[in-house]
């Protein structure tokens, strides 16, 4: 129970000290703020994505579906006059380009006869139209109001798209009041001129069963090989959870965030607590229970955690309508496409950022509640006594934090756990580094000590050691807010070097040729590379063609080629040399990337099963390249070999060597033979790599706002911690004052002290900071997306955050400098 009176105290004291509790109240609420922020635009990017999943599937519970991403018509047919077996629809899909906006949309098709039990809402919307007319006039569509207001068409205007490479002129027959963001991008048509728009006419995309489990096996036994039946709740599950590891990446940026945040009200709470060292002597000394301080102090930290996570939950909803965008933009460029608008605030998401704004609170205050309730009253009257105590502890918290940090590497690189083990050796990296700061600040006295220094920055470095237990917490919070920024700007930067080093080496032909659609799979005309190369001034070819498969419940991008010796000089090996590698890829064994390759513990040697429209096929594996295109994995396989198997004689991809032109002349030459309406993009490889890196720079964005928002968190408290340190010492001040320091040499004192601080803050967080570089990079990023890149250690990164340490410590000390040199040393000395 809480003693009311003291209760009512510790409330006075706050509104007292209102800059330093709103300070406080600023660094909780902004932890918190990150954390939400996060979790509401990671839960709308899922939800968005369920909700457009789950008004496509309608009623079904189960898909027949084919390797190559198409189900044979007449295996469909057959399918459907066998007697007795599960409800049937039939369904065409494919992307579909607006040709005046550029936006993609999926294009779904429908048998309208057999729909009824499947997606009854969008079945029935046919019905507002004339049946006579859907089912005989061609390229009829329907769209929803919000998918109607994005391309800006109305009932009865044209819509023109781009699929396959061939322009389409539909006509909208029909807009329902359907205003989801999950239906934005959805053209819905009649099965038939789907077929005809994606130039399937012999295929479906797949067939939608409602199927209860007695009836599966009837329908597995008519399986042809090539096809495949899954259950959809799974391939949805599947599909959210491919982004699983990105999601967890953000959520640990933002719990970073909520760590400088807790640490700062740890350190808060100290500074409160030694504030008022005096205040719980005497009410030690008549009789207060040490039990009755532990819980006041508890109770002031529990309603300052309230308030401020009540302030951090609207911070985080106003912030997460950006984040929301931010992240929604990442996923479907790397993982799945979703649509938002704005951000679906839900309870769970808010409910979570307040109790870890509360709790996180309580636990940061547990340390400070014990020191007030256990010190003697003798003690808390002397700040000698707390200060000699502090030195005391400063080689035990060293070593404690040495070996955490020896653990942390540990348990990041060692340790198995996958994903979670990297993050915790992180967390526990970051501890060590905590604990082992405070005792840096005597080893920067004694260094400081043998420089010719006078005055008052002689008098600045001696108050170093005098005020350790003050300024320990404040170091330890700027060191871990630096270390931060710095990690992470460290770990953008080698991702960005290795990224840049891998497209530089790949990006090695002249010119590449592909269709305007190329990211939906279009192939090339089948005359062009007979047409290629015939030109004398073409002195190689590499010929590709990309496949997905779904390999372990994960997508496996299958990409057979003919590769040029040019482009072969692209390829870094990882476990075998080069030349092995290739001798094993002429002899019909497959490249796999290096993510795939640590997924599956596979390498040069091994073999690996994939499936095929003729059913699975089994190849040795020649080699394990370096490849940062997909954390999922590729495979190169040789193109006689995907021809063989997969039947198919198409090209996506074109690469071209000129030995006598010039990329910018081949360009020129291929553009004159072609005839003008052709669909192709021809790009050289310079351009190609500038997108690349737009795209890279585009995927973290995300990071680079986290980083802003963690420092953000990191300056606010550090102000805070700065000015509680100054502001406790007014009557140290006062007695300087009276001494005759006038009030320039004051403030300068105050400005100096703070420096020295930030320099001792901004050096710690160097190695801290590096050491938080290495397990991103070499345990996170591994663990999580499975590829490895040497840690660049760039000065630039480095500078910056040194520097800006130095520029947090001199600004958080002007406001505590300019009042310390405006009070009069009366006031503050008449108590004594």
């Amino acid at each position: 129970m809480v003693s009311p009176l003291l209760l009512r105290a510790g409330i006075n004291y706050q509104l007292r000290h209102r800059w330093q509790a709103f300070l406080a109240l600023l660094g909780i609420s902004m932890g918190v703020a990150v954390v939400l922020a996060v979790d509401l635009a990671n839960s709308a990017a899922k939800a968005t994505f369920e909700l457009s999943a789950a008004q496509i599937r309608g009623a079904a519970t189960h898909r027949v579906t084919g390797v190559d991403g198409r189900v044979p018509l007449a295996w469909y047919q057959a399918y459907f006059t066998e007697p007795h077996l599960p409800a049937a629809a039939p369904v065409v899909s494919g992307r579909a380009r607006h040709v005046e906006s550029e936006t993609s949309l999926q294009l779904l098709g429908l048998d309208i006869f057999v729909e009824g039990p499947f997606r009854g809402q969008l079945g029935s919307t046919v019905t507002n139209t004339d049946l006579g007319d859907w089912l005989s006039a061609p390229n009829l569509v329907m769209l929803s109001r919000s998918a109607a207001e994005s391309l800006g068409v109305q009932t009865g205007d044209t819509l023109t798209i781009r699929a396959n490479g061939r322009q389409h002129v539909l006509q909208v027959a029909f807009v329902h009041e359907e205003t989801s963001t999950a239906t934005r991008d959805l053209l819905l048509v009649d099965i038939a001129s789907a077929q005809a728009v994606l130039q399937m006419p012999e295929h479906i995309s797949y067939l939608d069963l409602i199927a209860s489990p007695d009836e599966l096996p009837r329908v597995q036994a008519l399986l042809a090989p090539g096809l495949q039946l899954i259950s959809i709740d799974e391939q949805t599950e599947g599909t959210v959870n491919l982004s699983a590891a990105f999601e967890l990446n953000l959520t640990a940026m933002s719990l970073l965030a909520m760590l400088v945040g807790l640490f700062l009200i740890y350190n808060a709470m100290s500074f409160s607590i030694v504030q008022r060292r005096n205040l719980f002597g005497r009410l030690r000394a008549v009789g207060t229970q040490p039990g009755e301080i532990y819980r006041v102090v508890l109770a002031e930290a529990l309603l300052l955690g309230l308030v401020g996570s009540l302030i951090g939950v609207w911070l985080g909803i106003w912030l997460g309508q950006g984040l929301t965008q931010l992240v929604a933009g990442t996923i479907s460029e790397l993982y799945y496409r979703v649509s938002i608008d704005a951000q679906q605030v839900s309870l769970l998401p808010v409910l979570k950022g307040v109790g870890l704004g509360v709790g996180g609170t309580l636990v940061a205050a547990l340390i400070p509640a014990y020191q007030a309730a256990s010190t003697p009253p003798v003690s808390t009257l002397s700040r000698a006594d707390l200060e000699t105590r502090a030195v005391r502890w400063l080689p035990k918290l060293a070593l404690t934090g040495a070996v955490a940090a020896i653990l942390g590497l540990l348990i990041a690189f060692v340790v198995p756990g996958g994903l979670l083990a990297g993050l915790l050796g992180l967390f526990v990296l970051i501890m060590g580094m905590l604990l082992i700061t405070p005792a840096t600040i005597p080893l920067f006295h004694w260094l400081l000590q043998h420089l010719p220094l006078r005055g008052i920055w002689r008098l600045a470095v001696r108050d170093l050691t005098r005020h350790v237990s003050r300024l320990g917490t404040a170091a330890a919070a700027l060191m871990i807010a630096l270390a931060a920024a710095i990690s992470v700007a460290v770990m953008v930067q080698s991702m960005r070097t290795a990224v840049s080093d891998w497209l530089l080496a790949a990006l090695n032909a002249d010119l590449y040729i592909a269709t305007e659609d190329f990211v939906d799979r279009t192939t090339l005309p089948d005359g062009l590379v007979k047409e290629l190369e015939q030109l004398g001034t073409i002195s190689a070819i590499s010929r590709y063609r990309s496949r997905k498969v779904e390999l372990g419940g994960r997508p496996l991008t299958i990409i057979a080629a003919d590769i040029a010796e040019k482009s072969r000089l692209g390829f870094r090996f990882t476990d075998v040399p080069t030349e092995q590698a290739w001798q094993a890829w002429a002899e019909g064994a497959v490249l796999i990337s290096e993510p795939l390759s640590n997924r599956l513990q596979l390498g040069a040697g091994d073999r690996i099963v994939l499936p095929s429209p003729g059913g699975e096929h089994e190849y040795r594996v020649a080699g394990v390249f370096r490849d940062f295109a997909s954390e999922h994995g590729r495979l190169f396989m040789p193109l006689p070999i995907y021809r063989d198997t997969w039947h198919d004689k198409s090209v996506a991809t074109l690469g071209l060597f000129s030995d006598s032109l010039s990329a910018a002349e081949l360009k020129h030459q291929i553009y004159r033979m072609l005839p003008a309406d052709t669909p192709l993009l021809l790009t050289e490889a310079e351009m190609v790599y500038r997108e690349s890196m737009t795209v890279f720079e585009r995927t973290f964005r995300i990071t680079n706002v986290l980083r802003g928002l963690s420092l953000g968190v990191a300056v606010v408290g550090i102000l805070s911690a700065l000015m509680a340190i100054q502001l406790q010492r007014r009557k140290e001040f006062a007695v300087l004052r009276a001494l005759g320091m006038t009030h320039r040499q004051l403030a300068g004192l105050i400005l100096i002290e703070s420096l020295l601080l930030g320099v001792i803050a901004a050096l710690m967080a160097l190695p801290t900071g590096i050491l938080m570089a290495w397990v991103l990079t070499g345990a996170v990023q591994f663990k999580a997306f499975g590829w490895t890149m040497p840690l660049v250690l760039d000065a630039g990164p480095l500078a910056f955050n040194l520097g800006l340490g130095i520029l947090a410590a001199a600004l958080a000390a002007l406001y505590p400098a300019w009042r310390a040199s405006r009070y009069q040393p009366a006031p503050q000395l008449r108590e004594d």
